[in-house]
C-alpha cells in the first residue's frame, strides 16, 4: 500500500512538472514582426505571444510623407497581442509640390496626348493636334468655351478635345466597282498620311500579368498568338490610366514583358495596342487593347 502511494506520489509530480514545461514554453514562445517599406525589410522584431509590438520609427523615401503601418491594408493597431507571426507594410503618400500643376489632355478617344505639369502661373504649351478615325479635330475646350493657350493657369486643369464627324472620309469610303456596283472599303484598311494604304493590325490583348510583391509583368498578345510570333507587327504601345486619362507610358520594339513596379496600397491600370508599318514606314496603329489593373495589397 505504502508503495503504490510513493508511485501516485511520484506520478503526480511528474504530470505536474510537464505541466509547467508546456506552460513556460508557451508563455516564452516569440513570434517574429516584420517591417516592409517598398518591397525591402525595414525591421525584424521577435515579439513574446500575446505581448505588444513597439512602434519603430517612422522611414523616410525622398519625395513622399510616411503614413502609417498597415496589416492587409488595413491600418494596424499597435495595442494588438501578437500571437503569430505577421508582416506590416508601410502606407505612403507622395508629397505635392505646391507651386505646379497638371494640365490633362482628354482626347476623346483619339491619340494619347501626354499630361504636362508647369509652374502655377505659366501657360501650358499647345500640343501637336490629336487624331481620331472617322473625325476632323476641332480645337480644345474646357467646359464648351473653347480654351485660349495664352491663359496664365493657377490650379490644375483638363482640357478636352473637340470632334466633328469627317462627312468627306465617309462618302471616300464608297467605291464603285466595274460593274457600277458601290462597295465598301474594308474597315480593316487604313490610310496614313502620306496617302499609302496598310492592313489595319488586329486588337491585342494584354495577358493575365504575373509577378511578385511589388511588381508584375505584362506581355502584349495579338492576332490570337504572342506579338512576336506575328511577323507583321513591329512593334507596342503601352499606356497607364493617370488620374482618369490614359498617357503614353513606352513603346516598344520587342515584345518582351514589361516590368512594373507597384507600391504597397497603390493600383495601376494599363492598355495597348501594337502597330505595322506601311511601305513608306509609317506607324498604322491597332485599336486599343483590354484594361488591366493590378493592385498591391
Amino acid at each position: 500500500m505504502k508503495k503504490r502511494n510513493i508511485i501516485i506520489i511520484a506520478g503526480t509530480i511528474c504530470l505536474l512538472a510537464i505541466l509547467v514545461c508546456v506552460f513556460l514554453l508557451f508563455i516564452n514562445k516569440k513570434y517574429t514582426v516584420t517591417f516592409i517599406t517598398d518591397g525591402n525589410i525595414y525591421k525584424e522584431v521577435k515579439v513574446k505571444s500575446g505581448a505588444y509590438v513597439g512602434k519603430p520609427s517612422d522611414p523616410t523615401k525622398n519625395g513622399y510623407t510616411f503614413i502609417e503601418w498597415q496589416y492587409k491594408s488595413e491600418k494596424f493597431d499597435f495595442k494588438t497581442p501578437i500571437k503569430s507571426d505577421i508582416t506590416l507594410n508601410a502606407l505612403w503618400k507622395e508629397i505635392e509640390d505646391e507651386n505646379k500643376i497638371t494640365v490633362t489632355f482628354d482626347t476623346d478617344g483619339g491619340t494619347i496626348i501626354e499630361s504636362q505639369i508647369i509652374e502655377k502661373g505659366q501657360k501650358v504649351s499647345k500640343p501637336l493636334e490629336p487624331t481620331k478615325e472617322g473625325y476632323v479635330f476641332k480645337g480644345w475646350f474646357v467646359d464648351s468655351v473653347e480654351f485660349d493657350f495664352d491663359d496664365i493657369l493657377e490650379e490644375d486643369i483638363t482640357i478636352k478635345a473637340k470632334w466633328e464627324e469627317d462627312t468627306k472620309q465617309q462618302s471616300s469610303d464608297k467605291t464603285s466597282n466595274t460593274n457600277g456596283q458601290t462597295n465598301n472599303k474594308s474597315s480593316n484598311n487604313q490610310a496614313n498620311s502620306n496617302g499609302t494604304n496598310v492592313s489595319k493590325p488586329v486588337k491585342p490583348t494584354l495577358a493575365t500579368p504575373s509577378g511578385g510583391e511589388g511588381f508584375f509583368n505584362l506581355s502584349v498578345v495579338a492576332d490570337g498568338a504572342y506579338a512576336d510570333d506575328v511577323s507583321s507587327i513591329k512593334g507596342w504601345e503601352l499606356s497607364e490610366k493617370v488620374n482618369g486619362t490614359y498617357t503614353k507610358y513606352g513603346e516598344y520594339s520587342n515584345f518582351n514583358a514589361v516590368n512594373i513596379k507597384l507600391e504597397p496600397g497603390q493600383t495601376r491600370t494599363f492598355k495597348a495596342r501594337v502597330y505595322v508599318l506601311d511601305s513608306k514606314g509609317n506607324k498604322v496603329y491597332s485599336g486599343y487593347s483590354n484594361e488591366i489593373s493590378k493592385t498591391y495589397n
